[in-house]
């Protein structure tokens, strides 16, 4: 029950701070994560693996302890950086998206994590095991009465397992949300590509439709691509209800409900992989 505790309190810890994080670099409350309550269940998983480890690695932890203090700063680095890393390239290939992307900083792989918030999870983790976990969160939790753990530790684990069964559901309607965006942006692409077919069509405004599908290729956000389809409002009505209007429409839609997801909105920089989307049959020809 003990470490049942841990994995909740630093769940709850984690969320707070990337809360406090996203409303300084957003301006707004963001609910950050998967889940619908406040917890973020890898900081909680991170937590209980750094205990157990650090048990035997360093028994006689000391914060006095330069040594101490690098080991533990290393350790936690390292552990931060490979959850990140697994959580990032699993999320990718379960729902072909980056729900984070480190690209635009400097030392990344491949988006999924960075040299410089590897470091910043390094200290984050440092300062909460070396001065708040031994001192204050191992001898609070150890200090409440058994049946009052007890009691605490069923009803966090009964409201998590509930939260995971909607969170589920949810998730499941948001891939299918993304499968079609993809869809709709390919027959988006699709259309505008045979407008250059078309002689009723005024040049000017097929390049212009084309470039807008061609830029949606190439940024992946979901933000950029909705700012995109708003742009085509630029052609005429009579070319768009001819033409464009249909499937323009349709993908407007699709972003619609994605960015009305709790999902993106906890995730508002998530990319989709819409270049690199082939089928087997395609990259077998190739």
């Amino acid at each position: 029950m003990e470490l049942v505790l841990y994995f909740f309190v630093y769940s709850f810890i984690g969320w707070i701070v990337e809360v406090i994080y996203q409303a300084y670099k957003h301006r707004r409350f963001i609910n950050r994560g998967f889940l619908n309550g406040p917890f973020l269940p890898i900081y909680g998983i991170s937590a209980i693996f750094l205990h157990l480890n650090m048990a035997w690695l360093i028994p006689d932890f000391s914060t006095n302890s330069v040594w101490h203090i690098g080991i533990l700063f290393v350790f936690v680095t390292i552990l931060s950086t490979f959850a990140e890393l697994v959580g990032g390239v699993l999320l990718y290939h379960l729902f072909e998206a980056r729900w984070w992307d480190y690209s635009h900083l400097k030392f990344n792989y491949k988006g999924f994590i960075s040299l410089q918030f590897s470091i910043m999870w390094g200290v984050m983790g440092t300062l909460l095991f070396g001065f708040f976990h031994n001192p204050l969160v191992v001898p609070g939790i150890r200090s409440l009465d058994y049946s009052f753990m007890q009691t605490l530790t069923t009803t966090l684990v009964i409201v998590l397992l509930i939260d995971y069964i909607f969170t589920t559901i949810a998730l499941i309607d948001f891939h299918r949300l993304l499968l079609e965006l993809k869809t709709r942006t390919d027959r988006f692409n699709l259309t505008t590509s045979q407008m250059v077919k078309s002689s009723q069509t005024r040049q000017k405004l097929v390049e212009r439709a084309k470039q807008i599908a061609q830029t949606i290729k190439k940024q992946e956000t979901i933000q950029y691509i909705r700012q995109m389809i708003d742009q085509i409002k630029s052609i005429p009505p009579e070319e768009k209800r001819t033409i464009v209007k249909k499937d323009h429409d349709a993908l407007k839609n699709t972003v619609r409900k994605i960015t009305g997801s709790r999902f993106y909105k906890a995730f508002p920089k998530m990319r989709i992989a819409l270049k690199n989307r082939k089928s087997k049959k395609e990259k077998k020809d190739e």
